[in-house]
């Protein structure tokens, strides 16, 4: 539409119709004419010198600024009723300004210091108001990514932080302005550069803020706002501008497409299609077209409208995609072509043989899934968030709570964010696309660490949201976007551990949350597409533990940032995988590329060296690289992922309790295993059971030490112990203690170490009695020490050491250990159980197959037979060990029992 004000007795026509994804296009060309018009003219860009890298520098100068040229700033709030300020603001005088690569566009961040010069005007009660106020503000702007050099440079921006205040001002006792979208308030801009001639030569400038703001006052005791004060916030436009005073000439005439001579008989022997502008030059502001084309209404085509920069669009056949063609002109500004052209169908040199072909590499699968095919919504391209993907999960890390709990504490929770519903989709938001509304779930599994490692909860959290996309173009084969979490929150309040728990994240919060997402067409136009989405996400975790409960007095807030993606991502490359050099001329060529992702292996070459290999590989393979002469001082080097070479098993052990690892004459391989299935025959036995009972013994005929370190999760601990033993009964009882892929129900993962520390969850402390067959024997003979355990509940297993020590001379040296079964008061006389020995470590265990124990009583646990030398003499002591390799006592959940101190037992050898 049109709009027209008045100014100063001027009549400006503002153009502000802005179709589709070409809103800024629209912005440029509308004053496109009268780029070299001097001064600038409210709504023409400004001209801005190269700054010698092909761009310029942003904010840019010497272009009075950025104002409002349609609407004015207003105060409201806490005025007379009926009466307003209006704030005519000019924002300008940038210094200070600081660039870095980031930001929440993925482009670059700008900080800055300027003013906020503002003239304001009272109406109705406050009519004849008028004060001028220069504020110093503080400012953070970011900008999307941009090609320097190129002609036109287009991208989106961002005011993300705007704020200043006045103190002591004779009308104000505070004035403050704050905007942008990092204080909540979203202010999404465009920023458009036109390069004037050749290269090096200044830039048009067309840049515009849609800032949401707010001003707050506190009016001056005995000034004309003495008693008042309020905040109001609003949304205007800041664009580049000129003073007033300025009046623009009209609007050039609209531009006659194919013309004359370019005009061509397209509907001969009744086709459809119509003469369409395939290149324009466009030059000073002037748009001629110089060739035309018969296309189809919708086919790739130069569209030419009257004010605005021409830009290609329309679609092209499968396997084909609409390309622009800039080519600058001699005589200044530059020639715009149209085409469809093929895209690459294979990833392979280029003719030159210099580099690879640019090539569209297609997601790759992968064992952990390949990204998740979604269904055309009819479109040309889906709908966001995509239904039907298992949601965005962390590949790569967790959530943490950490602030507000003991110390050497954390909660880490495994989070997938899914189930999204109520979902609605319209134009709009920071990045120029879709704003899209949704309700969603996160499910989190909450897992304690530290003294609170026994916390285990899964929670599943309905969280509000908004994500805000980049401009797409619906039915081309690849969509490329910016994406943004824009709002994210959710809370539950009176759980059984929290009196609050709320999630809090996205850009909107002032928590940076870019992401990007990526469509791959599967098929001909119709068919699904390939999504890899991710977000980068800042987040806060808020909670307050309920009385009584595992965090009863416990409260904090914790910040990070986790990326949350969905599928595997899209952004594999067409490199090169093998490389001839000749040794003599120092002539490389690329004979070989292949999709990877960038940063995985492949050849590489710095000139004047030969090449090599770089980058990385999945786990269990390495980047291997081979070199071999194919001619008259030419190498070729290839780079591949390889599996390394191993030797035993122990070479490939990838500390990983859940996969079976194996070294074969290929290298190394890591296959899924049932968790507890040590000897890999498909399923969990007693034949494991023996396995592991054997390996506590160091026997490892039959399986071998690494598939037998069950405990803890997820690598093992490097010792065999009752820890592996339980570990293997509760698998063959259906348990799954490490949450292994495959194996039965899971279970909660318990470390081994956290056990071994943990004395919060355990019943009493049990005292362990040693109980000798003699106190007094000869040299020469045998003594048998007996280990009773007093009061055990709710017991499920056990490791015993004793040791012998003292003596004139002489020793009490181990020769037996066992388990009596036959015993009276054996602790699991009337349950199916399970005992092992190892004399060399001087350790027995026993442990339950199913089911625990409860005792008042004395229970017998195990017997020792120690052998006196010859020449042994005086009094010895026995005592229990302690210690990782010593003795244990296990409860059901396979928690730590706490003894108390076991009394020495003293015997006199003569």
């Amino acid at each position: 539409m049109n709009m027209v004000k008045r100014t100063g007795g001027c009549c400006i026509i503002r153009n502000l119709h802005r179709p589709g994804h070409c809103a800024t296009r629209v912005a440029v060309a509308a004053a496109a004419w009268a780029f070299a018009t001097s001064p600038v003219l409210a709504g023409v860009p400004c001209i801005v010198p190269d700054n010698g890298g092909g761009t310029i520098n942003l904010p840019p100068m010497g272009c009075n600024g950025y104002v409002s040229p349609d609407d004015l700033h207003e105060m409201i709030n806490g005025l007379p009723l009926g009466s307003t300020i209006q704030v005519d603001a000019r924002h300008d005088e940038f210094f200070n300004p600081m660039h870095m690569p980031g930001g929440s566009l993925g482009g670059e961040i700008e900080t800055f210091g300027s003013f906020l010069n503002m003239q304001m005007n009272g109406t109705g009660a406050l009519a004849g108001y008028n004060h001028p106020v220069s504020l110093q503000v503080q400012c953070e702007t970011h900008t999307g990514p941009r090609t320097p050099g190129d002609p036109i440079q287009s991208f989106p921006t961002d005011m993300f932080m705007l704020q200043g205040q006045t103190l002591g001002d004779p009308d104000f006792d505070l004035l403050r302005i704050t905007g942008g979208t990092g204080f909540g308030m979203p202010s999404p801009g465009h920023t458009t550069l036109v390069r004037q001639g050749g290269p090096g030569s200044p830039y048009a400038v067309d840049s515009f803020f849609d800032v949401f703001y707010r001003i707050d006052f506190v009016g001056k005791p005995g000034g004309p706002l003495g008693g008042m004060s309020g905040s109001t916030t609003g949304t205007i436009r800041m664009a580049i501008g000129t003073p007033s005073g300025f009046c623009p000439p009209p609007p050039p005439p609209a531009i006659a497409a194919c013309t004359g001579a370019l005009i061509q008989d397209c509907a001969a022997g009744g086709a459809t299609e119509f003469c369409q502008p395939r290149c324009v030059q466009v030059n000073q502001g002037g748009v001629t077209v110089v060739q035309c084309d018969c296309r189809e209404p919708q086919e790739c085509h130069v569209e030419v409208l009257p004010g605005v920069v021409p830009f290609c669009t329309g679609s092209c056949p499968l396997n084909e995609q609409c390309q622009e063609t800039v080519t600058p002109l001699a005589v200044g500004g530059y020639q715009l072509c149209c085409d469809c052209v093929p895209i690459a169908v294979d990833c392979e040199p280029d003719p030159t043989f210099t580099q690879c072909d640019p090539f569209a590499c297609p997601p790759a699968p992968s064992p952990a899934g390949a990204p998740c095919v979604v269904p055309d919504n009819g479109g040309g391209t889906i709908t966001l968030p995509p239904a039907g993907c298992n949601g965005y999960v962390s590949p790569d890390d967790l959530h943490e709570m950490i602030n507000g709990l003991p110390g050497g504490s954390t909660i880490q929770v495994d989070a997938r964010h899914d189930k999204f519903f109520n979902q609605n989709e319209g134009p709009g938001g920071t990045l120029g696309g879709n704003v899209e509304n949704f309700g969603s779930f996160l499910f989190m599994q909450m897992q304690g660490t530290g003294p609170l490692a026994p916390f285990n909860r899964f929670i599943g959290l309905q969280v509000q949201c908004q994500t805000h996309t980049g401009p797409r173009t619906p039915g081309s084969p690849v969509q490329s976007f910016p994406t943004d979490m824009f709002l994210l929150q959710g809370q539950i309040m009176g759980d059984p551990d929290f009196d609050l728990l709320r999630i809090t994240a996205g850009s909107g919060f002032g928590m940076p949350s870019p992401g990007h997402t990526t469509l791959v067409r599967q098929g001909p136009p119709g068919s699904g597409f390939a999504v890899d989405s991710f977000f980068d996400i800042e987040y806060r975790i808020d909670f307050i533990g309920r009385p009584g409960g595992q965090l009863g007095g416990m409260s904090g807030s914790t910040t990070g940032t986790i990326r949350m993606a969905i599928g595997t991502p899209v952004n594999d490359q067409c490199i090169p995988r093998c490389m001839d050099h000749d040794l003599q001329t120092g002539q490389t060529s690329v004979v070989d590329c292949e999709c990877r992702n960038p940063n995985e292996c492949h050849v590489f070459q710095v000139p004047g060296t030969v090449p090599f290999c770089t980058g990385g590989c999945p786990t269990g393979t390495t980047c291997n690289q081979t070199v071999q002469t194919i001619g008259p001082g030419i190498v070729r080097t290839c780079c591949d992922c390889v599996a390394p070479p191993c030797t035993t098993q122990a070479d490939c052990d990838d500390n990983n309790v859940c996969t079976w690892d194996q070294c074969t004459a290929a290298g190394c391989t890591h296959t899924l295993t049932i968790y507890g299935d040590v000897n890999h025959d498909g399923t969990v036995d007693i034949f494991d059971i023996l396995c592991v009972l054997d390996a506590f013994g160091g026997v490892f005929t039959t399986c071998t030490a690494l598939d037998t370190d069950l405990a803890g999760c997820p690598g093992g601990d490097g010792m065999h112990d009752v820890f592996d033993i339980l570990g293997v009964l509760d698998a063959f009882a259906g348990v799954n203690s490490c949450n292994c892929p495959g194996g039965p129900s899971p279970a909660s993962p318990v470390s081994d170490a956290a056990l071994r520390s943990d004395a919060g969850r355990a019943v009493a402390p049990v005292s362990l009695q040693l109980v000798p067959d003699r106190t007094a024997l000869r040299a020469g003979q045998d003594l048998i020490v007996h280990v009773y355990a007093d009061g055990v509940a709710d017991f499920r297993g056990y490791q015993l050491a004793v040791d012998a020590s003292g003596g004139r001379r002489g020793t009490l040296q181990l020769r037996n250990l066992e388990v009596d079964v036959n015993h009276k008061d054996y602790v699991f006389e009337n349950h199916e159980n399970y005992r092992a020995q190892d004399l060399s470590s001087g350790r027995l265990a026993g442990a339950s197959g199913a089911g625990s124990v409860t005792s008042s009583g004395h229970a017998y646990l195990g017997s020792f037979t120690f052998h006196a030398s010859d020449d042994a003499s005086g009094r010895f002591r026995l005592a229990v060990r302690t210690g990782d390799e010593a003795t244990v006592l296990v409860g059901s959940g396979r928690e730590l029992i706490p003894l108390r101190p076991a009394t020495q037992l003293t015997v006199q050898v003569r």
